[in-house]
């Protein structure tokens, strides 16, 4: 199986998941009003359980690249790793727990605003994280039937998109290995062949393809300068690859640019519209 076809797989399995999930979330709210509201404990803790869940799901989604319709999305998940990441829909809430819960509440919110015909109009999300805990338990408790069919039409919003991805990666994706010399100096990325020289295009390259491995892509550029021996304080990733104005084939084909001063390894068929150098 070729890491174009895993990926495929493992995208219908998380979408099947995404309404299996929502699927528990109606029952568990049909018995109690409300997951987290209207429930006893056991109940509480299994509507939080499955809200988690779904946080988790929508991780793995960003994380395999098949979600990047969602404007904010990245981010999101930037914001659950990193602790200086500011939240991309609410940055004055700086203490607002980092976990998939929020996550995925937060993902929905940023589908409504990309899908309002799908989802209706926002239920006003940002009360439901309050700093107050008491004002946001407030706000669920009295919006709960709202509440609930925002998750579970987000939950089902998010299956559909996630195959639908996986069945353009099925018949569209880019096919061949992906294989590379001990040394880096040549690669095989989806059936092409790229060669770079010894030094910091290598190992930069190196750099990437164990991110890229290890399901977290993303690099910052100052961890290459520091891993690749640069102590240029100008280094740019771009420069590398672009030497006496003629640009490597690899870039902007198989190197990109992911976010401000990040990179990342993509496949062809996830390569950007307009790539930025």
């Amino acid at each position: 199986m070729t890491r174009g076809e895993d990926s495929t797989s493992e995208a219908v399995a998380i979408a099947a998941s995404f309404r299996q999930q929502a699927q528990h979330y109606h029952d568990l709210a049909a018995r109690t009003g409300h997951p987290t509201m209207h429930s006893s404990r056991a109940e509480f803790i299994e509507g939080l359980e499955i809200e988690e869940r779904m946080g988790l799901l929508l991780i793995r989604a960003v994380d395999l690249g098949i979600l990047s319709n969602v404007p904010g999305l990245v981010e999101l998940v930037r914001w659950y790793r990193d602790p200086d990441q500011p939240h991309p829909i609410f940055p004055e809430f700086t203490s607002l727990p980092r976990v998939p819960t929020n996550v995925f509440a937060a993902g929905i919110e940023l589908l409504a605003k990309q899908y309002p015909e799908a989802l209706g109009p926002s239920i006003h999300i940002k009360e439901a994280f309050s700093s107050d805990p008491a004002e946001a338990a407030d706000f669920r408790s009295k919006n709960w039937r709202s509440w609930n069919r925002f998750i579970e039409d987000g939950c089902r919003l998010f299956a559909d998109l996630i195959e639908s991805s996986a069945s353009e990666h099925r018949t569209g994706a880019p096919s061949g290995e992906c294989s590379h010399s001990p040394d880096f100096t040549s690669v095989v990325w989806y059936g092409v062949q790229h060669r770079f020289t010894p030094g910091q295009q290598a190992r930069a390259v190196e750099i990437l393809w164990e991110a890229f491995d290890s399901r977290c892509p993303t690099v910052g550029e100052q961890t290459i300068r520091d891993r690749i021996g640069s102590s240029d304080d100008t280094f740019r990733l771009f420069k590398v690859f672009n030497r006496r104005g003629q640009k490597h084939p690899a870039w902007e084909t198989m190197i990109h640019r992911a976010g401000k001063g990040v990179f990342e390894l993509r496949s062809p068929s996830d390569s950007p519209e307009n790539p930025v150098s």
